[in-house]
């Protein structure tokens, strides 16, 4: 026997404690794989107040997003792009909750009746919602107008159909709600009601808004300001080291002057840092 080599006997029972050893090794590496943390998600956590027509009234909105990657929310087209060497590149946003709160107002507009000058008056009443549905997307980085700065652009609306929820399905926001028409009462004044409700972004508990004219009174669906972003979503821009935003946005809604300040907080964590407050 030379030197240094492993006499037969003993080379099967050494190659299976090699083996024994390497088949312990491989389940270690796959239960600390296994332990091993899940990468941080990353949630947007919205707030927005609008004051209508000069502080006459308010709406709060509050919503928590999170990032996913498009070929999270479409894996089977993912698997397919892949395959042919290609990736789906891209983030949206997808809705964890959100709610909102108008406070109540009353408006005056000119409109004659029988002829003579006359007004029409409108209001709803102060009411929240837990049936606040939203959707976003955040864009690639830009540089600024003075080519400084390194910004990403977002995108933020309320859902008019389709919602795309966190654990990536997406649902008809009708098949998510069932809201229920409120008082035929305004007062102790009967009032014709509308004939459908239609199901929106935001479906507060008091859904109606009330109309005085001409000796008749009426409701229809109210449709607040802040449902300006079903139709023209919030589209801004942030610097990324930043973990706070905070922008103004000016639109006219149904005849009245809005102004929205909107906060956003970036962060791993689930829970929104200004739920429900309204300051």
């Amino acid at each position: 026997m030379k030197i240094n080599e492993t006499p037969r006997a003993f080379r099967k029972p050494l190659f299976r404690i090699l083996a024994a050893g390497l088949m312990l090794g491989g389940g270690c590496l796959a239960m600390i794989s296994a332990l091993a943390p899940a990468p941080a998600k990353t949630y947007w956590h919205f707030t927005l107040q609008a004051n209508i027509d000069g502080g006459k009234a308010e709406e709060w909105l509050w919503a928590t997003m999170v990032e996913m990657t498009k070929e999270e929310v479409n894996p089977e087209l993912a698997d397919t792009v892949k395959a042919a060497g290609g990736a789906i590149p891209g983030t949206v946003l997808a809705h964890v909750r959100a709610s909102a709160w108008r406070s109540d107002f009353t408006y005056f507009k000119d409109r004659k009746c029988d002829r003579k000058p006359s007004k029409i008056e409108v209001s709803w009443k102060s009411s929240w919602s837990d049936l606040v549905f939203a959707h976003g997307q955040v864009g690639g980085p830009a540089r600024d107008w003075m080519n400084k700065l390194s910004l990403f652009s977002f995108r933020f609306g309320l859902c008019d159909r389709d919602v795309l929820l966190e654990d990536g399905q997406r649902h008809d926001i009708a098949d998510l709600v069932n809201p229920i028409v409120g008082p035929i009462y305004h007062g102790n004044e009967r009032e014709e009601m509308p004939e459908k409700i239609r199901v929106r972004g935001i479906i507060y508990d008091d859904l109606l808004v009330h109309y005085k004219y001409c000796g008749r009174t009426w409701t229809e669906q109210a449709v607040t300001p802040l449902m300006h972003y079903a139709m023209e979503n919030l589209n801004s821009g942030f610097v990324d080291q930043s973990d706070r935003e905070t922008g103004v946005d000016m639109f006219r809604f149904h005849g009245h002057s809005v102004d929205v300040i909107w906060h956003i907080h970036r962060s791993s964590s689930k829970d929104h840092p200004e739920w429900k407050q309204k300051r």
